[in-house]
């Protein structure tokens, strides 16, 4: 059953088919360019976005979790053939796996990234659990503005409070996001809006999921 609700499923399959297609051909460039650093670098780059996109359409369109997976570990190869990763594509690839119980991906992305997983609070909490199964919550925020608002979840009583107030502003909060409002653009770009290191962090701090999926921006599998 498709998640996401503001396309339909021919959307989605058309995405899909074409997202299919762009990473096919950028592949293809990859392995054109193997015995050149820098070139491989920045393919890579614009290859594990791709990838991560896919991953997210896949979500939206209602994959199950074995083919989720796929694509998953699919991205996180990638991801492991660069020397620096994006934020974003970090946080979408642990957390998802985080949700998937598979911690192994995890481990792969944090090993590769050791300092982007470290400098930030989010990523590290999220690393620590699938790592070595302890919740801890040190460090800061990478990105303050967006993720503040998690800043109290762990000694919090009511962690539910904590990510519905959270889930309420994720969507404001992400304005200078790339994908703001694709949603409503004819450039057939609109993946799905979904906060998955809320579930993540449902899932590392057991927390009742029940008031959680009336969020539109929360994800469940």
């Amino acid at each position: 059953m498709i998640r996401d609700k503001r396309k339909d499923k021919k959307y989605f399959e058309d995405y899909i088919a074409c997202q299919a297609d762009r990473i096919y051909k950028k592949e293809n460039k990859l392995i054109a360019v193997q015995n050149n650093p820098e070139k491989k670098e920045r393919i890579n780059l614009s290859l594990v976005k791709y990838k991560v996109d896919m991953l997210i359409a896949q979500f939206s369109i209602g994959a199950d979790a074995k083919k989720l997976k796929e694509y998953l570990e699919d991205a996180v190869n990638t991801a492991c053939n660069m020397t620096k990763l994006d934020y974003e594509s970090a946080l979408v690839l642990i957390s998802v796996s985080i949700m998937l119980s598979d911690k192994e991906s995890v481990k792969i992305i944090s090993k590769k990234h050791k300092d982007l997983v470290l400098e930030d609070k989010l990523l590290n909490a999220l690393s620590l659990f699938a790592e070595k199964d302890i919740v801890a919550w040190n460090g800061k925020f990478k990105i303050l503005k967006v993720f503040e608002g998690l800043e109290d979840i762990c000694h919090s009583c009511n962690k539910e409070e904590v990510l519905l107030n959270y889930l309420f502003k994720w969507y404001s909060n992400h304005k200078e996001a790339s994908w703001y409002e694709s949603d409503k653009e004819n450039n057939n770009t609109y993946v799905g809006y979904w906060s998955f290191e809320s579930a993540a962090l449902a899932k590392i701090f057991s927390v009742s999921e029940d008031k959680l999926k009336q969020n539109i921006f929360y994800p469940t599998i």
